[in-house]
C-alpha cells in the first residue's frame, strides 16, 4: 500500500508538482520505505535526486541529508555483523560527506537567508547523532537533545523515534536501564497512537533483547508465543531461543552479547547450554536444528 501510494505522488510530481515543498516529504518518504525493505542503492539514488531539486533551500534539504546519514548508518551497522569491510567503508564514505555537507550549510558563513530555523537545528542534531552511530558509537545525550528539540516542536514521530536510539544508546552502554524502559514505553506509545507500525516493530525488537516489557499484554502475548515455541519445547529459555536464532545468522559471541545487551562470558554461557539442551557437538549443529524449526 505504501509503494502505491508513493508512486502515485511521484507520477502527480512528475506530471504538475515539482516545488520542494513537495519534492521533499515525497523523496524522504521514498527514501524511507527503501530503507525499510533493505534497498539501500534505492534509498540513495532517492536522496540524490531530492538534493538536486532541492538544493537551494536548505529547510527542504535538511531533512534529506538527514535520511541519508541514517541510511548510511545503517549500511554499516549490517556491513560490520557481516564483516564486510569494503560495504563499511563505502556507507562511512557517504554518510560522512553528507553530514560535512550539511555543517558546511549550516556555518555561520553562510549567507542570511540560510540562518538555521528551530527545524533546521532539530535536523542538525539528528544528523549527528547518526553520524556517531554511523562511527559505531552511538550517543545517548544527542539522541536525548534530538528528542527535546522535536518535542519543542510539537514532531511526535520523530521525538518517539529519537526516543527510541536514546534508549538503544543506553542499552549499549550498560547504565540507566530505568531510563531506557521508561523511553521505550513512551516511544512505543506514541508510535502505537500514530499507527507506526515499523517503529513500532523496532522499539518491540529492542524491548525484546534488552528484556523490557513494554506493557502487560505484551509480556502475556510473549509468553505464550515462547511456550508454544518449537524450540522452548526442546527445553530452551526465551534467551537461550534468542541466543540461538543469532548462532543460527553465524554472529560470534561478541556480537550476540552486544546485540543482547550482555557480557561476552554470558554469552558463552548461554550458547554452551544450547548445544547441551540440544545435544550437539557444534554451533553449525546447532544452527542447522535452528533452521529445520523455522528459527
Amino acid at each position: 500500500m505504501a509503494a502505491e501510494c508513493l508512486a502515485e505522488a511521484g507520477e502527480a510530481y512528475l506530471r504538475t508538482v515539482k516545488q520542494p515543498w513537495f519534492a521533499t516529504p515525497l523523496f524522504v518518504a521514498k527514501a524511507e520505505l527503501a530503507l525499510l525493505e533493505g534497498r539501500f542503492a534505492d534509498a540513495d539514488a532517492a536522496i540524490a535526486e531530492g538534493l538536486q531539486v532541492d538544493a537551494a533551500d536548505l529547510a527542504f534539504a535538511a531533512p534529506l541529508y538527514v535520511i541519508g546519514v541514517r541510511a548510511a548508518a545503517e549500511r554499516a551497522d549490517l556491513a560490520r555483523a557481516r564483516r564486510a569491510e569494503t560495504e563499511l567503508a563505502k556507507a562511512l564514505e557517504l554518510g560522512d560527506a553528507l553530514g560535512r555537507e550539511l555543517g558546511a550549510r549550516m556555518s555561520p558563513e553562510q549567507p542570511d537567508d540560510s540562518v538555521p530555523t528551530p527545524r533546521i537545528s532539530a535536523c542538525a542534531v539528528v544528523c549527528d547523532a547518526e553520524l556517531a552511530r554511523l562511527a559505531g558509537h552511538s550517543n545517548a545525550e544527542l539522541w536525548k537533545t534530538a528528542a527535546e528539540s522535536w518535542e519543542r516542536l510539537a514532531e511526535p514521530y520523530p521525538t518517539a523515534y529519537a526516543g527510541w536510539r536514546e534508549a538503544e544508546a543506553l542499552l549499549l552502554a550498560g547504565p540507566a536501564r530505568g531510563r531506557a524502559e521508561a523511553l521505550l514505553r513512551g516511544a512505543y506509545a506514541t508510535a502505537r497512537g500514530l499507527g507506526a507500525l515499523p517503529l513500532c516493530a523496532e522499539i518491540e525488537g529492542l524491548a525484546r533483547r534488552g528484556r523490557i516489557n513494554l506493557s502487560v499484554d505484551n509480556e502475556k502475548a510473549a509468553s505464550v508465543a515462547e511456550s508454544s515455541s518449537p524450540l522452548a519445547q526442546l527445553g530452551l529459555t526465551a534467551r537461550e531461543q534468542e541466543v540461538l536464532t543469532l548462532v543460527a545468522t553465524g554472529a560470534t559471541n561478541r556480537q550476540i552479547a552486544e546485540t543482547l545487551f550482555i557480557s561476552p562470558k554470558t554469552a558463552t554461557l548461554h550458547v554452551s547450554n544450547i548445544l547441551s539442551k540440544l545435544g550437539v557437538t557444534n554451533r553449525v549443529e546447532a544452527a542447522t536444528i535452528a533452521h529445520r524449526l523455522g528459527a
